[in-house]
């Protein structure tokens, strides 16, 4: 941490030379689990993004929020052409903003719930810190695939929409909230710890806490 360079105000500034080595670093890790992706439209494509809170977006639904608990999601869940992981690799660690983690268990949710959950009968919206340069246009999809065994989950527990026309859509929406919410658990991450989260049966999100812009933020590549 004494090499480590103060938390930037901004991801913009956050491609220093001292957590630079650090992002090489995640990229070795991520090599073995496939290749690296980046999304042109989220930090202006960078390959390595920075979790850190920014001044002015306590409150929202994105990464640099701090007031406000992020919900669990999967990552860029509005996309088909989303990771299969999500590495988190912690610079400088806050104990309050505990990143948590979350799955589906099939066995304890209704044979009809999951029947429903897994027909084109809902909408996800992209979250704000995507910058899309078109109108995305929303389509409906299932929130889980596969079998029970191997079940492949898609959401954003404050980006789905449910069309107002169909309550055993919403209901089931509903019982899959509260199922995930109930399995919730969380995982502290120091400076140092790196995680691989698997972004097609677990969803992950983070506990509010209290950000100082003292320069000693929490940071995640």
């Amino acid at each position: 941490d004494q090499l480590l360079d103060d938390t930037p105000t901004h991801w913009r500034a956050a491609d220093t030379w001292h957590s630079r080595r650090y992002a090489f670093m995640l990229l070795l890790y991520a090599a073995l689990l496939g290749d690296v992706i980046a999304w042109r439209t989220q930090q202006d494509g960078r390959i390595v993004t920075d979790v850190l809170p920014i001044a002015g977006q306590e409150d929202s639904q994105v990464s640099s929020s701090s007031a406000l608990e992020l919900g669990w999601h999967t990552e860029d869940a509005f996309s088909l052409y989303r990771a299969d992981h999500v590495g988190l690799l912690c610079l400088r660690g806050d104990r309050e903003a505990v990143t948590t983690l979350s799955y589906p268990d099939p066995e304890h949710l209704p044979a009809d719930v999951l029947d429903v959950l897994a027909q084109p009968r809902f909408v996800i919206e992209p979250d704000a810190s995507h910058k899309l340069t078109s109108s995305h246009e929303p389509e409906l999809v299932p929130l889980i695939y596969g079998h029970p065994g191997d079940l492949v989950i898609r959401v954003d527990r404050d980006f789905v929409r449910v069309p107002a026309d169909d309550p055993e859509a919403e209901h089931a929406f509903a019982e899959l909230v509260a199922h995930l919410d109930a399995n919730l658990y969380g995982l502290p991450l120091d400076a140092g710890d790196m995680c691989f989260v698997d972004n097609r049966n677990v969803v992950h999100g983070r506990r509010p806490f209290q950000a100082r812009y003292d320069g000693r933020d929490r940071w995640l590549k």
